[in-house]
Order: C-alpha cells, then sequence, then structure tokens
C-alpha cells in the first residue's frame, strides 16, 4: 500500500468511528438512525375557567330563540337584559353586591305580595354568560334567573268585517242590570286613555310601570281591553261586560323601534304584585310572550296567593309556540273563535287552551272618542275575565283553580269532542246558578 493510500484509509476508519458514536439503533437488528439533542417547547399558559354548575332552577343560561311574534327586541340590549327573582330581599341584597364584585349593576325591586324580589342587570358585550352566572343558584338557593325577555300584546290586526254580537254570543245580553255592582278588576296592559266617553263617570285606578304616555299609539290596546272590561258609551255603542265594577289597570308597554309595543318580565310581574296587594278579584292578561323561567315563577307564586288570572292564548297561529303567562298552570287561556264558532286563524293551538271568547271583529273603544272593531285572543279575554271575576264575588272563599273548573264545565264544547287544542273545553258562558258581580 502507498503511503497516500494508508492516509485516506485512516481518514475513513476515523469518519466511520465517529458517525458510530453518534448513532443509535431505531429497533433491534434495523439501520441505526442518528437523533438529535431533544429540544423542550413549553406550552403557553391556559387559564382555567371557573367551574359552570348547572341546576335544576337554570338548566342552562341562554338566551330564547328570538320569535317576531311575540318578542320585539332587535336591540342588542334587549338580548343582555337578565332578571332574577330572589326568594327573599336580603339575599337580593347580596345578589346585587355579588354582581357588582363581577362588574354588573344590578336594580333591586321588591314584591310586596308575591313575595322576594327581583334583581335586573345587563351583561357587558362579549361576556361569558357561564363563567358570569352559573353559579348563582348555588349561591343563592332558590334563586331563579332567566332573559328579561319581552312581552307583546296578544292582538294579530284590526277587523274588517264588523258584527256587534259578542256580548250574545256569550249570554251576557240581559244581566246588565244585575252586574253593575262594584267588583275589582285588574289588567296589565299599555296605559288607558282615560279621557274617553266609555269611561265618564268610571272608578279606575292607573299605574305606570314604565314612562307614562299620552300617545295614542301607546294606549290603544290598554283603551280596547278596558271597554271591554268597563266601558260604557251607548251613542258609540260601547258596551263592557261590568261597566259598574272598579278597575285597576297597570301600565307595562313601550313602544319599540319598529312601532311595536313590548313590556319586560321585570315589569310584567311588578304589574302583578301590584294588583296583587290591591285584592283585585281577578287579573286580565292580555298579553302573551315566550317561556321564561322567572315569569314562570312568579305567576306560580301569585297563583299560591290565591290570584285568578285569566290571559291570551296567543296569536301565533297553529304550530306557533306555547304563550305565556297563559301556558302556566296558575292561568286560565282563553283563545278566539269568530261568530260562527271558527277557530281564529292566527290562534296559537295547545293542550294549554281552557275556553273560547269572541275575539273575531269585537267592537272596542280607541284613544280619542271613537271605536274600532279588533281581532286577537287579547280581545277575548276580557269576556271570560268578567266571568271570573263574577265567580269570585259569589264565591270568595273558592281557589282559583276551582273557578277555572267551574266554568270550563259550563263551556259549550266545540270542535273535537271533549277537551282539544284549538277550543279547549268550547265557549265560555257563566253558569246559570252563578251571581253577577255583587
Amino acid at each position: 500500500m502507498t503511503r497516500l493510500g494508508a492516509v485516506c484509509l485512516a481518514v475513513l476508519i476515523g469518519l466511520v468511528t465517529t458517525a458510530a458514536a453518534w448513532a443509535q439503533p431505531a429497533r433491534p437488528g434495523g439501520p441505526p438512525t442518528v437523533r438529535p439533542a431533544p429540544v423542550r417547547v413549553a406550552p403557553p399558559p391556559v387559564a382555567t375557567p371557573p367551574p359552570v354548575r348547572i341546576t335544576p332552577q337554570m338548566p342552562r343560561v341562554t338566551i330564547p330563540e328570538v320569535r317576531p311574534d311575540n318578542v320585539l327586541t332587535p336591540d342588542p340590549i334587549g338580548l343582555r337584559a337578565f332578571v332574577a327573582l330572589v326568594p327573599t330581599t336580603p339575599q337580593a341584597a347580596s345578589l346585587i353586591a355579588v354582581l357588582r364584585q363581577r362588574g354588573l349593576e344590578g336594580a333591586l325591586s321588591t314584591l310586596p305580595y308575591l313575595g322576594g324580589a327581583l334583581v335586573s342587570f345587563i351583561l357587558p358585550d362579549d361576556s361569558n354568560q357561564g363563567a358570569l352566572l352559573g353559579d348563582l343558584p348555588d349561591l343563592f338557593p332558590g334563586l331563579v334567573i332567566a332573559p328579561n325577555a319581552r312581552l307583546s300584546p296578544a292582538e294579530a290586526d284590526d277587523a274588517s268585517d264588523p258584527r256587534a254580537y259578542a256580548r250574545h254570543m256569550v249570554g251576557w245580553a240581559g244581566r246588565d242590570a244585575a252586574c253593575t255592582s262594584p267588583t275589582r278588576l285588574g289588567m296589565v296592559d299599555s296605559g288607558v286613555d282615560l279621557d274617553h266617553p266609555a269611561f265618564a263617570g268610571h272608578e279606575i285606578m292607573q299605574k305606570w310601570l314604565v314612562e307614562p304616555s299620552n300617545d295614542p299609539s301607546l294606549l290603544g290596546h290598554g283603551t280596547a281591553i278596558a271597554a271591554l272590561l268597563v266601558g260604557q258609551a251607548p251613542d258609540l255603542a260601547i258596551e263592557g261586560m261590568a261597566p259598574g265594577a272598579v278597575l285597576y289597570s297597570a301600565g307595562i308597554f313601550s313602544q319599540e323601534s319598529d312601532g311595536g309595543l313590548s313590556a319586560s318580565v321585570e315589569d310584567t310581574l311588578l304589574a302583578i304584585d301590584w294588583l296583587g296587594s290591591e285584592q283585585v278579584d281577578v287579573v286580565n292578561l292580555s298579553i302573551a310572550g315566550p317561556d321564561n323561567a322567572v315569569l314562570r315563577r312568579g305567576i306560580s307564586l301569585a297563583g299560591e296567593n290565591g290570584l285568578a288570572m285569566v290571559a291570551a292564548a296567543g296569536n301565533t297561529g297553529r304550530g306557533g309556540p306555547a304563550a305565556f303567562p297563559a301556558a302556566s298552570p296558575e292561568v286560565l287561556a282563553v283563545t278566539a273563535p269568530d261568530q260562527r264558532l271558527r277557530a281564529y286563524r292566527h290562534a296559537t293551538h295547545g293542550a294549554y287552551i281552557d275556553v273560547a271568547a269572541p275575539g273575531v271583529d269585537v267592537w272596542t273603544a280607541a284613544p280619542g272618542a271613537g271605536g274600532t272593531f279588533q281581532s286577537g285572543t287579547s280581545v277575548a279575554t276580557p269576556f271570560v275575565s268578567v266571568m271570573i271575576g263574577a265567580l269570585r264575588t259569589a264565591q270568595p272563599d273558592a281557589a282559583p283553580e276551582a273557578l277555572y273548573a267551574t266554568l270550563r264545565s259550563a263551556a259549550d264544547d266545540l270542535g273535537e269532542t271533549g277537551h282539544d287544542p284549538v277550543f279547549g273545553w268550547g265557549l265560555a258562558h257563566l253558569p246559570a246558578s252563578a251571581h253577577c258581580p255583587a
């Protein structure tokens, strides 16, 4: 071997030896692989969110689906508004303190009749609802929390085919002389035009839960309902069911940006609380909205306190969602057939429907000095409310459910035999054995 060849061979042996020192086999008998020194990269820190506890009182903190027929809140603030019903006022004060610690400002309203208190607040944009609210039912046993959803008047449209038939249809004509003695009727609605001739000489106590208004567009619905309850203007052919009754009117509606009327769950419950405190015989609720845990709990408390309530079945049509408060078991739900006893085309159907009353082309008062024809389950409700008021006057110690059962059993069956989701138990009539308010 030449000297040059010996040098090359030495260099080659040195390279192989160095490579072998760095190489490790991938598996026994396999070819060697070169493994570089490991590089460790620490993951970024992850913030651990606070636990969210789900309880029966609040299955989830979510915003319900917005339905144009019963929720009129295009405003994003409306979708972030919440209300809590708390069993006691001290708990409500503590809740406000907890909310403040979380950067939220709560407003407290007491409920002397229902018991407990309401706390309303608005979540900031892009907030984590579960993190802010999920543990509140654990911190405050008995608390119920839900979006402060909006309810709307349960009317659908003006009537186009006028008929003056409603009082005769429910067998009320001829009871006028006997039904003018005072009883106490309550209504939760818009404001009432107290200057209308139909209310001249009538005793109407009006309380606003929102900013008072004389705008006719804000008084139309309440004026129409009040006239069906107690109005009397023979020159205008306006004849309410109980013109001698004392009416307590709670105004809760305000105007939305699209011109519609709506009211919050909070103001609805404050209105019912006031009417219960005034010891009315029955509350007329010609309003409708989506299911809401706080509303349901408030209605339940009113029923436990013996308050009779009659509500419009809603105008979302066949297949529409159940309307509240009508679908609450403590409330008598009223639907609206026409003069020929056909179902009103916009009336909501459902197992919660109790009875029917005239609700298509019904003549009633309009703001100013005139009248109008109206259709909807709203205008059917006052007929039944006055009947329940008459039964309550005759049976002051009877529970609301007993009064409801009396009216259901006296109804004239419509549609399918027995109870059905369109007409309930049928057309409401005051039983012959019952007395008018006295």
